[in-house]
C-alpha cells in the first residue's frame, strides 16, 4: 500500500489558506494607489484653482483713452479726437478684469479736445460744446460688463447735455493685455440739435465734398482704450 503523505497535505491547505489573504492584499493595495490618486487628482484641482484665484488686475489711468469719431463729406470721412483733460475715477486694481473695468468712471473737460489741429480744436470748443448745458462737462461709466479676457461687451453711460444714455460697446483684448472697446451714438441720444446745428453751420464749406454736398454726420463713433497689469502669484 501506498504510503499517505502528510507534508504534502500541510503545503495544499497552507497554500490553500494563505490565497485569500494574498487576494486580500492585492485588493487593499490597488484600492489605496486608486484612493492616493484620487487624492493626487484633488489636491492638483486644489492648487490650480488657488493659482488662479491669486490673479490680480492693475491699470493706470494714464493708459486710458476715450477717442471720438465725427464724419464728414457724403463719403463719411473720419474726423478723430480725444481730450487734453480728464480725470478718472473708480477702481484702479482688483481681483478680476470684470471687476476692475466696471468700476472705470471718467470724467472730462471738453475744452480740452484734442484733434491735431488747433484751428480745428477752436471751432469746435465754440461752436460744439459750448453749446452744452452745463457747458463742455462730460461724465461716463462702464455700467457693464459681460465676456472674458479675449472678447466681450461692455455698457458705457454718457452723462452730457443733461441726458444720460448707455452706449453698448463690443471690446477685444489682445495677448499684451491691451483692451479696445468700440461702439457709437448720434446726436439725437443727447439732444444735442442746437449744438449740431451749430457746428455744421460753422464747418459748412469745410464739410463740403467734391459732389457739392456740406455734410456733417449726426453720427459719432467712441473707443476706449486701456492697457492693464495682469500678475498671477
Amino acid at each position: 500500500m501506498k504510503q499517505f503523505n502528510f507534508k504534502r497535505v500541510h503545503l495544499y491547505l497552507g497554500l490553500f489558506l494563505l490565497s485569500p489573504l494574498v487576494v486580500f492584499s492585492a485588493c487593499k493595495s490597488e484600492k489605496q494607489i486608486s484612493e492616493n490618486a484620487s487624492q493626487s487628482s484633488v489636491t492638483k484641482a486644489v492648487e490650480e484653482g488657488s493659482s488662479e484665484a491669486a490673479c490680480h488686475y492693475a491699470v493706470d489711468p494714464k493708459d486710458i483713452q476715450i477717442q471720438w469719431i465725427a464724419y464728414k463729406y457724403t463719403e463719411k470721412a473720419p474726423v478723430m479726437g480725444t481730450f487734453n483733460t480728464y480725470e478718472i475715477k473708480g477702481s484702479k486694481s482688483a481681483a478680476d478684469l470684470e471687476t476692475l473695468v466696471k468700476g472705470l468712471k471718467v470724467e472730462i473737460d471738453a475744452s480740452s479736445v484734442e484733434s491735431n489741429n488747433a484751428g480745428r480744436n477752436a471751432t469746435i470748443r465754440e461752436y460744439f460744446f459750448q453749446k452744452f448745458t452745463p457747458a463742455f462737462l462730460i461724465n461716463g461709466e462702464v455700467e457693464s460688463f459681460s465676456g472674458d479676457e479675449k472678447s466681450g461687451d461692455i455698457v458705457f453711460k454718457i452723462n452730457m447735455n443733461n441726458v444720460s444714455y448707455s452706449i453698448p460697446m463690443k471690446y477685444q483684448i489682445d495677448a499684451e493685455n491691451n483692451f479696445n472697446a468700440e461702439g457709437k451714438f448720434t446726436m439725437e441720444d443727447f439732444k444735442l440739435k442746437a449744438a449740431f446745428d451749430s457746428i455744421h453751420e460753422a464747418c459748412k464749406s469745410l464739410h463740403t465734398g467734391e459732389d457739392g454736398v456740406s455734410k456733417t454726420w449726426e453720427e459719432v463713433g467712441l473707443k476706449i482704450s486701456a492697457k492693464y497689469q495682469k500678475e498671477c502669484s
